[in-house]
């Protein structure tokens, strides 16, 4: 098992990342990241969207709405020069189907493409329109990260999945999103060489997200628990899966020992052969709370 949290980077050697919401589903998690992400780290495009008067200036979006395919042009010059590209869908919309050739034209740039997508629920009328439309996606991107509504129907607790299930599938998109953001950044105390988590997720394929936070004095352990044990995650066996990227974030009481039990908790669940990627970082205003999140793709049942 490979555990990497080398960084090699240079001082400018920074990815230029972009994040396209493709469909009216998709500014609810725009309007979300654009008010926790740094903005001078990121650049937001929305496409296929209906709803322009709810566009928020604070993405800086210039103001304009990208149509595909009658921008397809414009879409290709705004993701040129591009390393790491999001495309973000609840897949199943009437305006989702341009996703898959959106996530085409980013990778066709190069860049690291990777898709986060909701799956609506088996009984809602979109389910199978959504499927279709994630296998297509698939094979466009490097990896997909798939946020399955159906996934908290086995949480055991069906109040909470009927009052809370909408809000965590759409905390996990952006959880997501700031996960690959946050390895790739140097604000860190560890830092991570983004050339590692584009040869991890490479070839990723569907992949999961897991997320967990605990406090008191088993914090570190009980954090990796819930977030391998996610119910997002739940849906594969995550002692199959080949790559795995961890975010790791405390309070100003973090110490490395804790790091390392996260690490070696999670380690220890994983497949021998998988190669994990691990950042950490510090937020004062945490207040004890140690978070986690485990992003796993690349899943093989040999």
């Amino acid at each position: 098992m490979n555990l990497s949290n080398n960084s090699k980077q240079s001082e400018n050697d920074v990815p230029v990342i972009k994040i396209v919401g493709v469909g009216d589903g998709a500014l609810k998690h725009i309007h979300r990241m654009a008010h926790v992400m740094d903005k001078n780290a990121v650049e937001f495009i929305i496409s296929n969207v209906k709803q322009h008067q709810e566009i928020p200036k604070s993405t800086r979006l210039q103001h304009e709405v990208i149509r595909f395919p009658e921008e397809k042009v414009l879409i290709r010059e705004k993701l040129s020069g591009s390393d790491l590209v999001f495309i973000v869908a609840n897949l199943g919309g009437p305006d989702t189907a341009a996703a898959p050739e959106i996530a085409r034209i980013a990778k066709e740039t190069a860049a690291l493409t990777i898709g986060v997508v909701t799956i609506p629920l088996v009984s809602e009328a979109t389910r199978e329109k959504a499927e279709s439309e994630l296998e297509q996606i698939t094979k466009c991107v490097n990896t997909t990260i798939v946020v399955d509504k159906n996934g908290l129907l086995n949480s055991g607790d069906q109040a909470v999945y009927e009052a809370e299930s909408l809000t965590l599938a759409d905390e996990m998109i952006g959880q997501t999103v700031r996960c690959f953001s946050f390895l790739s950044s140097k604000e860190k105390m560890i830092n991570v060489d983004f050339r590692d988590i584009k040869i991890l997720m490479e070839n990723g394929g569907k992949g999961l997200i897991g997320y967990g936070a605990a406090s008191g004095e088993n914090r570190a352990i009980e954090s990796a628990k819930k977030a391998i044990g996610s119910p997002f995650l739940k849906k594969q066996k995550f002692s199959e899966v080949r790559a795995i990227l961890v975010s790791v974030v405390g309070d100003n009481s973090l110490k490395m020992s804790e790091v390392n039990e996260s690490a070696a908790f999670i380690q220890e669940n994983a497949h021998e052969e998988a190669t994990i990627i691990w950042g950490v970082s510090i937020d004062p205003n945490l207040e004890d709370q140690f978070q986690t999140t485990a992003i796993a793709a690349d899943f093989r049942n040999d």
